[in-house]
Parts: structure tokens; C-alpha cells; sequence
């Protein structure tokens, strides 16, 4: 093998090993946040489409080849989790060892009697279809979203690494919080379908 082949050797290899370490903070060359510019992040995604996608290296041997298609694959996941506030921050939690793939979070009990409340109206909404009620719930619980949200803004916005553990258990609280709406929302989306 010259010395071009063993360089696009090496090349590869250490692209392989990138794969396998590497975050999508760290793939996109940028420190851990919650939150992304979305311009920025586009012209990055662009830059780095190019660089991996496969067909850029179709000279390159099956398994170079392989090994772009994997780069590539984490190239556009990580431009969906970092262009999406909810699943970054999921993501970040993760990094952070703070979400488990079975964890179980206990929410404030003030918190779940509300949601309680939404339930049973959802229950009313499945059997008695009503549109102005459906809009009106709709509307609570997006309000609800943004008071959430205002209670984690200023850690959302200065986020850094190495924040005291209660600002992280307050995103985590948020995260589980705004996981339950989310939920919610797509069940009224569900009924706003129907009619």
C-alpha cells in the first residue's frame, strides 16, 4: 500500500473511532449547550453533509465506505436532536448521566393533581367531541407549557458546564413536566383530527 493509501487508512480508521466517541456537541464542534442557533446549525450540517456523505467516497474501499454512511447517519441525527429543544435537552440530561433508559421521575404532587384535572377532560373530549372545549384545553395546556418555561428560561439561556446539581434536577423536573404535556398535546391533536 503507498503512502496515499495508508493515510486514507489511517484516515478512516480514526473516523471509525470518532463514531464510536464522540457526542453530537463534539461532532459539531461545539461546547455543550441547550441552546443551538439554527442558522449556525444548518451551514454546520451542510459543511459536515458534505464531508461524510458516502457518496463522497465512493473510491474509498466497502468498508471506508461503511464507516461514511455511519458518520453520515450520526451527521444528520445529531441535526435533529440539536435543532429540537426537547430532544436536546433529553440529550444533555443523558450526557450528563441524569436520564436512565428506565428511569422513573417523581413530579410534585400539585403538579400531577392538575394534570389529573386535564385527564379527566380528556376522557370527557374522547366520549363528547366538543371543538371549543378541545380549543380551550388546548389553549390551558400551552399556557401551562410557557410557565414551565419561564421558570428554566434563565438556565436554558446561561446554561454551562458544571451547573450546581439542584439548577440540573430543575431542568430534569422540566423535562419531565413539559414530557407529560407534550404528551397531552398530541392526544388533543388527535381529537382536533377527527372533526
Amino acid at each position: 500500500m503507498g503512502r496515499v493509501g495508508e493515510l486514507l487508512a489511517f484516515g478512516f480508521q480514526r473516523i471509525s473511532y470518532i463514531c464510536q466517541s464522540m457526542n453530537y456537541f463534539e461532532l459539531y464542534g461545539i461546547p455543550v449547550s441547550l441552546k443551538v442557533d439554527p442558522d449556525w446549525l444548518r451551514q454546520r450540517y451542510y459543511e459536515l453533509s458534505r464531508l461524510y456523505h458516502p457518496d463522497m467516497h465512493t473510491l474509498a474501499g466497502e468498508k471506508a465506505q461503511a464507516e461514511m454512511l455511519e458518520k453520515s447517519a450520526l451527521v444528520n441525527q445529531g441535526f435533529k436532536v440539536l435543532g429540537n429543544e426537547h430532544e436536546l435537552l433529553q440529550y444533555v440530561l443523558e450526557l450528563k448521566g441524569l436520564l436512565g433508559d428506565h428511569d422513573k421521575h417523581a413530579l410534585p404532587q400539585l403538579f400531577l393533581m392538575e394534570m389529573m384535572d386535564i385527564n379527566e377532560k380528556l376522557m370527557e373530549l374522547e366520549y363528547d367531541p366538543d371543538e371549543e372545549a378541545i380549543a380551550a384545553l388546548h389553549l390551558d395546556v400551552t399556557a401551562m407549557e410557557q410557565e414551565l418555561y419561564s421558570e428554566v428560561a434563565g438556565l436554558i439561556a446561561g446554561f454551562e458546564e458544571g451547573l450546581p446539581a439542584t439548577a440540573m434536577d430543575k431542568l430534569k423536573e422540566y423535562y419531565y413536566k413539559r414530557k407529560y404535556l407534550l404528551r397531552i398535546k398530541e392526544k388533543l391533536s388527535t381529537f382536533a383530527s377527527r372533526n
